[in-house]
């Protein structure tokens, strides 16, 4: 019982833990995930407003700097993007690619087929999350490469899958060597309540015997006696409650 009793203690500390860590984890990565998201979608509208090309500076609105929480003194460097114009049949008129290697202008072209009968102003494809405006009779595709952060995300989705499940089996071996300090008092009053009840059935039965030793004594010599009949009723019912009770 006192197994029993630890194994119920551990798995109910461990299912808790367990629900608690899975929620800030989940959190964690869903939070990561849209604020990620949030930055690209910035940045490809940054680009849109700049004719498909990252300004090197912050572009100003009335004397003050817009702000952009992607934007830093590196990013017009370090952000790989392309631009393709089309007309409204999806014919492309014009590519900017000066700033991506890892693209040819046959590749840009079959992904821009691929997408043209598209209605989403946003949108991922391969390694890249894009944005589709319109400018007069054209449309202007701006393609972020977003290859860094899938891989940063994939990576965060690993270690907290991997965290979660040692900590889940750290707590699991801790529960269960602290499960036995636990239901100690659990276990004691169980004992003393096993004890109780041992005591008082052997105290009650031995006085209860001997009151139908004799109530049977005096049946035999006053056998219509209703006292004596009443006295051997009530005796039995003692003893059943007696049973019950150790049973209980």
């Amino acid at each position: 019982m006192i197994r029993k009793l630890r194994w119920k203690f551990t798995l109910v500390a461990v299912a808790s833990i367990s629900i608690v860590l899975i929620a800030l984890v989940l959190g964690i990565n869903i939070f990561y995930s849209s604020s990620t998201q949030a930055g690209q979608d910035s940045m490809l509208r940054l680009i849109t407003a700049n004719d498909g090309i990252l300004p090197r500076k912050m572009p100003r609105e009335n004397g003050k700097l817009i702000k952009n929480i992607n934007f830093t003194p590196e990013a017009p460097f370090d952000t790989r993007y392309f631009s393709i114009w089309t007309d409204a049949g999806g014919n492309v008129l014009d590519v900017h690619m000066e700033h991506i290697a890892a693209i040819s202008g046959e590749r840009a072209e079959e992904i821009i087929g691929r997408i043209a009968d598209g209605k989403s102003e946003y949108g991922i494809i391969d390694n890249y999350r894009y944005l589709r405006s319109a400018d007069g009779d054209r449309l202007l595709y701006v393609f972020l490469d977003i290859a860094r952060q899938q891989m940063a995300r994939r990576n965060l989705v690993r270690i907290s899958l991997l965290l979660t499940a040692a900590a889940i089996f750290a707590a699991f071996i801790l529960a269960y060597a602290f499960s036995g300090t636990a239901v100690a008092s659990t276990v004691k009053n169980m004992e003393a309540q096993k004890r109780f009840i041992t005591d008082a059935s052997h105290e009650l039965k031995t006085p209860l015997t001997a009151i139908s030793a004799y109530t049977n004594m005096l049946k035999e010599e006053l056998p219509e006696d209703r006292r004596i009949t009443g006295m051997e009723a009530e005796t039995k019912r003692l003893n059943n409650l007696v049973v019950n009770l150790v049973e209980l």
